[in-house]
């Protein structure tokens, strides 16, 4: 009985969907009739309705946006994908940043919010935070800014722009606005985790240890659970020279659940810090099976390699963390020492190869 009300329903309402309605129209009925049915019988009311209408934008943007729903990502993507570009609207642009974010297609992602941005001329709140994440994942930290300027401009006391601000000028290497903004976030009231760890990392940066410390440890307190505090407070044993300390955090964090790579990137600092250069080494690599991204495990592979005279190691290593950070300083810099030895060791070893081979002369005590 169930199935036959139901074939009934889609019957009727496919009729009103088609019946010569107006855009506007067929989209309100649409729009009731998926409200009245489960996801699936949704999107076989859709599906039915474009036997009829293929290439209707309404429909396929609302199929779209029913498998987004479901989490099939491709098929939506390859559904929102039939729609002609000069038929997209501001629904559409918006659906096509948030399956190119779950596609990992960042520069995709960013040329949608870029055409909302410059041609459909949308300057919302929201739109300007997408915007300055996905420069920011461009690695495009000036540009970030400026949208989250015009995010703070539009509302001034929202502690979490300054929190982004902070983090974005982390980012680009620029610590002194990073600490200003992340201290002006967490005193207007930001709470996130995030924002605290932060903190204390620039806290140490600022060789401020021993207030990290304080903070890390007051807010231990309230969460004494909470594996990104302790993680954090490994972090402040290292820097204070409490490596067994830091260790004993780390070491407990591995042997948890799902406990991320920061375990492991301490640990490897530690041993680096402590000239056990295999086992940063090792520990560098298991940080890198987690997030293969991370330049701080790349530099300590790079100082590790190069204190074992593996130079072709670590010049791979500084080089992996130049594909992420084009600019970086250091990296550049010890490339360019590496570049150096190696070219001098490739000129001992030819010297070496051409030299002359002299005759061997046998003793005079064999001669006679």
């Amino acid at each position: 009985m169930k199935t036959s009300l139901y074939i009934l329903l889609l019957v009727y309402l496919c009729g009103l969907a088609g019946c010569g309605s107006s855009d506007d129209n067929k989209a309100i009925i649409i729009d009731k009739g998926t409200k009245i049915l489960n996801s699936n019988e949704s999107l076989a009311y859709i599906n039915g309705l474009l036997e009829s209408e293929p290439y209707s934008s309404e429909l396929l943007l609302k199929k779209a946006e029913m498998l987004y729903e479901l989490q099939d990502f491709d098929s939506s993507y390859q559904t929102l994908s039939l729609i002609s570009n000069s038929e997209k609207n501001t629904r559409c642009r918006i659906l096509e940043i948030q399956l190119n974010l779950q596609l990992d297609s960042v520069n995709q992602a960013l040329e949608a919010a870029e055409y909302l941005y410059n041609y459909d001329e949308i300057e919302s709140i929201d739109l300007n935070e997408q915007l300055a994440y996905l420069y920011a994942e461009n690695r495009d930290f000036l540009k970030a800014i400026d949208h989250i300027n015009y995010c703070i401009d539009k509302n001034e006391g929202e502690p979490k722009f300054s929190y982004l601000k902070g983090l974005y000028y982390y980012k680009f290497k620029d610590t002194v606005n990073a600490y200003q903004y992340i201290e002006k976030a967490l005193n207007g009231g930001y709470e996130e985790m995030n924002g605290i760890i932060l903190y204390s990392d620039l806290l140490m940066s600022s060789n401020k240890a021993d207030e990290a410390y304080g903070m890390v440890n007051e807010y231990l307190q309230k969460e004494p659970d909470n594996s990104d505090l302790k993680n954090a407070l490994a972090k402040i044993y290292n820097m204070k020279e409490m490596y067994k300390d830091s260790k004993e955090i780390s070491f407990r964090l591995i042997d948890e659940d799902n406990p991320g790579y920061r375990p492991f990137l301490n640990l490897a600092d530690v041993y680096l810090d402590t000239f056990d250069y295999d086992s940063a080494i090792y520990f560098a690599e298991r940080a890198l099976e987690i997030d293969d991204q991370l330049n701080d495990a790349y530099y300590i592979l790079g100082k590790a390699h190069r204190a074992k005279e593996q130079v072709y190691n670590a010049y791979n290593a500084y080089s992996k963390v130049l594909e992420y950070d084009q600019g970086d300083p250091y990296a550049l810099s010890e490339m360019q020492k590496l570049e150096n030895y190696i070219a001098y060791l490739q000129r001992i070893r030819r010297e070496y190869e051409s030299r002359p081979i002299l005759p061997t002369l046998k003793p005079k005590s064999i001669e006679q």
